[in-house]
């Protein structure tokens, strides 16, 4: 339960500390008084932005701090929670949420430990539930009366199967839509097609210009090479008195006048002999240059053909080698998966067909359940609504069936009648807001049996009710608090009445003796004369008013 709440800087509430009980807290105060504040400091611990307007006037930051104790049935749910955000977690000790609001942000904390917005409401959905006067309008939507009949029968593990299966549908057709975007048009296909055989009757290899430059330029030139080559082989070993001869003779007598000094000359002797070997090797290279570069005419011919055709695609598809290549091969997987097309579709095809059948047969055991839960659900509603003063009302869920979507193959459309006689309608069409805002408690009083949330936060929801009606929706309240801490936010004294502990929001103005003087509200709790004379205030006052609450009290 919420045993703690303590509010700083926070709209008109300079600093403010309750402590709440558990079973029924009633908080009371006339309109405008701030009692909505105490529902917007929940509404922050439960991870809502906040806005900095929310920050007293002339401050620079607020800051509030509420503190929860768990019960068994909370605390595993909470354990997984925090066991997620990495916190200590333990059942026995008081959780303490913590939120700090300034002008340029807001920071989290939760046992003062740094969260984010996101954690600290996953945390604050598992123990609190909040319902306000304005809830009442999403009655009439579709998509939240499926929800409650969901909430109401347990549906929720049925649900997670349907909704498996359609995030896989939805998955799957997503891949499907990317890899038709991915596939060529028949137009791009004819104009790839027509790139793929202009670079295929060329067929080039990587970095072939290269290599066929290197050659022509070689074969061009092969007239001057020749003789360079020539000219140099017979200056090197082949012509008379040659490199070599003239090496070979320097080494025999260098080898006579080693032996007449004893050796002397050996390893400059051994390295004349490596310099006349070096000169034959480069001698040979010569004559490989010559006979290699030795091309005729034709293949010259041939050569500059084969240029030509790689220099035309490259200024096509280019501008180097490189990227033609890239490009037909890019064209011939993309042509490829063209041609594959209809095996690909066939493919997605069977997988949707395996898909949907999961789909529906989850959404048909959803469906069922439903409707079984649905009648039990109306049954229970209208034995509230009956104690609210509406002995005749009847809720009837009205089921349509439609295609695939995200939360099942259903549609419901709530009917409502109030009176004997009078055929259910839609509940958008015939409730007024009165008889709106007690359907409203009745479902909610239904949802709390079957929920876990240990805490309930009712903010006017007793509104447009009076006289005897109130008596009831004050007993439904209470009965409600056997089993869950009960925080109400009420206008009507029998609400208030029946409270274990009951609150008033107090607005103060200074006065007009202080002219400087920031208006203020303040929260207190009442017991004895301060409490009956709350309700007879909220009775309309006077002595008739007084003895009233006294009797309400009693």
């Amino acid at each position: 339960m919420l045993t703690y709440l303590k509010i700083t800087n926070l709209a008109l509430m300079a600093h403010a500390e309750v402590e709440f009980g558990p079973g029924f807290n009633a908080v009371t105060g006339e309109t405008g008084a701030g009692k909505s504040v105490l529902l917007g400091t929940v509404a922050l611990l439960l991870g809502v932005r906040a806005d900095k307007s929310l920050i007293r006037q002339g401050c620079d930051r607020c800051e509030i701090v509420g503190a929860i104790s768990l019960d068994g049935v909370s605390s595993p749910a909470v354990a997984a929670l925090f066991d997620d955000l990495a916190i200590r977690f333990d059942p026995s000790e008081e959780l303490r949420l913590r939120r700090v609001i300034t002008h340029t942000g807001s920071r989290c904390f939760v046992n003062d430990t740094p969260v984010g917005l996101q954690a600290l409401a996953g945390i604050g959905g598992v123990l609190m539930d909040v319902y306000s006067a304005n809830e009442q309008y999403s009655l009439l939507d579709h998509a939240r009366q499926l929800e409650m009949i969901d909430r109401f029968g347990g549906c929720s593990a049925l649900l997670s199967a349907y909704e498996a299966e359609f995030a896989a549908l939805k998955k799957l057709r997503a891949a499907r839509e990317e890899a038709m975007k991915a596939l060529p048009s028949p137009q791009e296909a004819e104009l790839l097609g027509a790139l793929v055989a202009d670079i295929d009757a060329v067929n080039p290899e990587d970095d072939e210009d290269r290599a066929v430059g290197e050659k022509f330029t070689l074969a061009a030139n092969r007239r001057e090479i020749i003789e360079l080559a020539s000219g140099l082989s017979s200056l090197l070993s082949e012509g008379e008195n040659s490199i070599c001869d003239q090496l070979a003779a320097v080494y025999r007598q260098l080898s006579t006048l080693d032996r007449l000094v004893s050796g002397r000359l050996g390893e400059r002797l051994d390295r004349c002999s490596i310099l006349e070997d070096g000169v034959r090797e480069l001698s040979d290279s010569v004559r490989e240059v010559a006979e290699s570069t030795d091309l005729d005419d034709e293949a010259l011919a041939g050569l500059e053909v084969r240029m030509s055709a790689l220099q035309q695609l490259k200024r096509r598809h280019g501008p180097q080698l490189a990227d033609v290549i890239e490009k037909w091969r890019n064209a011939k997987a993309r042509l490829a998966g063209f041609a594959a097309a209809g095996q690909m579709r066939k493919k997605f095809d069977d997988d949707e067909k395996k898909i949907m059948e999961r789909l529906l047969a989850a959404g048909s055991a959803l469906t069922v359940e439903r409707r079984k839960q649905a009648a039990a659900f109306a049954v229970a509603v209208g034995g509230v609504l009956t104690r609210l003063g509406m002995p005749y009302a009847r809720i009837v869920p009205d089921f349509t069936a439609v295609a695939p979507r995200e939360n099942g193959l259903d549609e419901v459309e709530l009917l409502f009648s109030a009176n004997r006689g009078i055929e259910p309608r839609a509940l958008r069409l015939t409730a007024s807001s009165g008889e709106l805002s007690r359907v409203m408690l009745a479902v909610k009083a239904v949802l709390a049996e079957r929920d876990t949330v240990p805490v309930l936060i009712f903010d006017e929801i007793d509104a447009n009710v009076g006289g005897e009606t109130a008596n009831e929706v004050a007993a439904v309240i209470s009965e409600l608090s056997r089993r869950r801490q009960v925080l109400c936010i009420s206008h009507l004294a029998q609400v208030a009445a029946r409270a274990d502990r009951h609150f008033s929001v107090r607005k103060s103005d200074g006065g007009a003796d202080d002219p400087d003087a920031v208006t203020s509200s303040e929260i207190v709790e009442l017991s004895g004369d301060a409490r009956t004379a709350e309700l007879a205030r909220m009775l309309g006052g006077g002595p008739a008013a007084l003895r009233h609450a006294g009797e309400l009290l009693r």
